[in-house]
């Protein structure tokens, strides 16, 4: 797996150091194969905190804007990165944004607390909050949270956490009959479709008369929790649940793919994203991102400790040049897919990396000693160079000789 082709690098002493798995040293790019990902090493990541946006340390959605800046949900309101600075645009109350959109009409619909509306730029280029509660009536308007939003061409519909609204383009309305609490909604079809936790899922109407309506699925068990659902490449669709269970979701029903303890037992998963190249990502409650080929085979996690700035995950989407955002607590993160371009940690911290070459299939890297990449214990952890039993020796070139 492994090119013979010697690298040098720079003399010195350095207090960290990081070898780039790159196709050049034959990692297998062009093939998602579970196998070459025990070569994978530690994301390349940037992380920004809340000193970074100046707000809020929770970030509850994640998506890329027409003009292809970041949108960020917020605990204060809306964020924007534009690829230099950072710029917080609060809502009427700084309350947090769970769930945000931008229409066909280029505006950013947004839900918070009792607050629905849209940010459109104005003569400045500056983002303006504009409410649409002047449509409804003043008993409709102590909805609550807003927790979840879909939409088609024709309508938004926003989830709180004691109605369902409706809006046409034009004006909102609340939809009678229901209060969804916490749970999540979604385009199907056209069609939109609440996934409450303790009953089947719910059908909501867009026309006035027309009643909420049981919309179930065989196979999916009542109170599984699901957190998202992703376009397979096959036409299917992929319900993702908290309890670490996919489900294909076919017309006969649902069939459970995946289902594993790997994770641990206390892992309960929150968002969902297939990547462009297939690529699955699971973000979870204080337990990192967990990663899964496109045959569903589970390779990887990643947390704090790996260099991605956060346990928490609460959404991951993907950038029009192929970086994936993590959103979450306490920040926000852009990382590239670790199958592409990784990086290696070091057991020691300071190793005075002189010279790095491959021996018999094996990157070997000289400095205050000679080290070797080793394997994790765990298999969903990063190898890392650790150095060689009972050489104390510094060495600055590495020669290999072959069998002679």
């Amino acid at each position: 797996m492994w090119k013979t082709t010697r690298i040098k690098l720079l003399a010195g002493c350095f207090t960290a150091f990081s070898l780039f798995t790159l196709s050049a040293f034959g990692l297998a790019v062009d093939e998602p194969i579970a196998d070459s990902y025990q070569d994978v090493g530690l994301p390349i990541a940037q992380a920004y905190d809340p000193d970074d946006f100046n707000s809020h340390v929770q970030n509850w959605a994640v998506s890329q804007a027409q003009d292809g800046r970041i949108l960020v949900g917020n605990g204060n309101g809306l964020l924007v990165w534009d690829g230099e600075l950072w710029h917080r645009y609060s809502t009427p109350n700084q309350s947090r944004v769970r769930a945000l959109v931008q229409w066909h009409d280029g505006r950013i619909y947004v839900g918070t607390i009792n607050e629905i509306g849209y940010y459109a730029a104005d003569e400045k280029g500056a983002l303006v909050f504009t409410s649409l509660l002047d449509s409804l009536d003043i008993q409709s308007r102590r909805f609550g949270e807003v927790w979840s939003l879909a939409s088609t061409d024709k309508h938004i519909v926003f989830s709180s956490s004691e109605s369902i609204l409706l809006y046409n383009g034009e004006s909102l309305r609340k939809v009678a009959g229901i209060t969804p609490g916490s749970n999540r909604i979604f385009n199907i079809d056209g069609r939109f479709i609440l996934f409450p936790d303790a009953s089947v899922p719910l059908e909501i109407p867009t026309a006035d008369m027309q009643q909420v309506r049981d919309y179930p699925i065989q196979g999916l068990p009542i109170g599984a929790k699901v957190r998202d659902i992703i376009q397979a490449p096959d036409g299917q669709r992929l319900i993702i649940t908290s309890k670490k269970r996919i489900f294909r979701w076919m017309a006969t029903g649902a069939n459970l793919i995946f289902a594993t303890d790997t994770f641990g037992e206390d892992v309960d998963i929150h968002s969902a994203f297939r990547a462009s190249d297939g690529y699955y990502y699971l973000g979870s409650l204080r337990h990192g991102l967990f990663i899964l080929t496109p045959d569903f085979k589970l390779v990887r996690r990643y947390g704090l400790k790996d260099g991605i700035g956060l346990d928490t995950i609460l959404d991951i989407n993907e950038d029009s040049q192929g970086g994936i955002w993590l959103a979450g607590l306490p920040g926000v993160s852009r990382m590239t897919p670790t199958h592409l371009y990784s990086h290696y940690g070091t057991k020691e911290q300071n190793i005075g990396a002189a010279d790095l070459q491959a021996w018999r299939d094996m990157p070997v890297l000289a400095g205050f000693s000679i080290y070797s990449l080793s394997k994790a214990k765990n298999s969903l952890d990063s190898p890392s160079f650790s150095a060689l039993e009972n050489w104390e020796h510094d060495t600055n070139f590495i020669l290999d000789l072959g069998d002679a």
